[in-house]
């Protein structure tokens, strides 16, 4: 695509002169990128990004997890505890999908339930969460996540929750899909800090 671009735009641009010997597409190409392009390539940029994206985040998440005498890290630590000690018996009792057999192809704009339920065990709702994942398949190999929605606790009982989602057909084609669960608490900067996941 690079090749094609310099081969079929750049060059030739540059080569095109007027009678003065001016490429004016080129330097029409160059203004744009510096009015463009340049702004988000400076120091200070890199510095806000820094700033808004790490640096404070992290001051907010470490003033949090320090206040009351660190109080948030032995709640957090308890927890992880928690889920590890269940997560490898969390089990599978049902998952509600439609069946193109039963249901024929779902039509363009039309809405459909996905549901799954769980035995968390010890855990509730407010530990775990579910997402459905839709991939586009081409020669028996998925090659592309489509879209990741996440399933919302519909009803909980004794440990046995409902998770569901309605979502709405606005693609057409063929996609494979899968079910996945990981761990949540408001207290976790991000996933990767407690990297774990069943597949469905």
């Amino acid at each position: 695509m690079i090749y094609s671009y310099f081969e079929e735009e750049i060059i030739p641009s540059f080569y095109d002169r007027d009678e003065k010997g001016i490429p004016q597409s080129w330097v029409k190409f160059i203004k744009n990128d510096i009015a463009e392009i340049a702004p988000k390539f400076t120091m200070k940029r890199m510095l806000d990004d820094y700033t808004e994206q790490y640096y404070l985040p992290m001051y907010v998440r470490q003033k949090m997890l320090a206040d009351d005498g660190f109080e948030n890290v032995y709640e957090l630590t308890a927890w992880k505890r928690r889920v590890l000690r269940v997560w490898d018996f969390i089990s599978l009792k049902s998952i509600e999908v439609p069946d193109p057999a039963m249901d024929k192809a779902l039509k363009l704009g039309q809405s459909y339930t996905v549901g799954v339920t769980l035995d968390l065990k010890d855990l509730s709702s407010s530990d775990v969460g579910v997402e459905i994942i839709f991939g586009e398949k081409h020669e028996n190999k998925i090659e592309s996540i489509l879209e990741v929605i996440e399933l919302r606790p519909d009803k909980e009982e004794g440990g046995i929750t409902h998770y569901k989602a309605v979502i709405d057909a606005t693609i057409t084609g063929s996609f494979e899909f899968a079910f996945r669960i990981f761990p949540t608490n408001p207290m976790l900067p991000h996933r990767q800090d407690f990297n774990l996941v069943r597949w469905m």
